[in-house]
């Protein structure tokens, strides 16, 4: 799907129970010549019929709607549809929405105060295969994983990546969007220190990016 999405423009199916938020989002979306707007969608079984009819490359979608939720519709595409791709743009800026959506497989979470540029940028993103959290999102999810009790170590699940605290330290500066240089001025460590440490985070959980790695610790229940 991801070269199949470079050559031609990104068939996006936006679902959002609001006619006027759908007419507004499909007006930024359209305003690429890389991205196409190939239907609309009010519910979650709407969206659902529309897929199986045709082909969707990302859906972007709200929580909140009748007859499914947006995690429910997310599980299904995720297990149904593994081409199509979800990206979730909602007003919920609680932890507790975006790991629900997380765990159920969706390759980013934006709210609904995103910029018209960040907002394309997330959808290109995502139709080649990438993660997108915005900025605020990673922030609310980091700062959860800050915020929480490392618990006893018998309570760890086995899968679970185990970070040292200046590893901890590095993740919720990368996830503030700090560069190596910012990173290593704030932690009073070299740069080449900063690098070291970036890769052995990703390493550790097999990720390459900041986002992919926010996705897999919200799906390990780390927050």
């Amino acid at each position: 799907m991801a070269e199949s999405a470079t050559k031609e423009r990104i068939r996006v199916l936006l679902v959002d129970d609001h006619y006027i938020i759908r007419q507004g989002i499909a007006s930024l979306l359209e305003s690429s010549d890389r991205i196409h707007v190939v239907g609309q969608a009010d519910s979650g079984p709407a969206a659902l019929d529309f897929i199986a009819k045709q082909r969707v490359d990302v859906v972007l979608m709200d929580i909140d709607m009748p007859g499914m939720s947006g995690v429910e519709v997310t599980e299904y595409i995720v297990e149904h549809h593994p081409q199509t791709r979800v990206l979730v743009l909602s007003i919920h800026d609680e932890e507790k929405f975006i790991a629900k959506v997380s765990q159920a497989g969706a390759h980013g979470y934006m709210l609904k105060n995103i910029s018209k540029e960040h907002l394309l940028q997330a959808v290109e993103m995502v139709a080649q295969g990438q993660y997108y959290f915005s900025r605020e999102v990673l922030e609310i999810m980091m700062n959860h994983l800050s915020s929480t009790d490392s618990g006893d170590d018998d309570e760890i699940p086995s899968r679970r990546v185990v970070f040292t605290p200046r590893e901890m330290d590095v993740i919720r500066l990368i996830a503030a969007g700090k560069s190596n240089a910012e990173i290593a001025e704030q932690l009073y460590i070299s740069t080449r220190t900063v690098d070291t440490h970036r890769r052995n985070i990703l390493q550790k959980v097999g990720v390459t990016n900041a986002a992919a790695l926010v996705r897999y610790v919200t799906e390990q229940n780390l927050i």
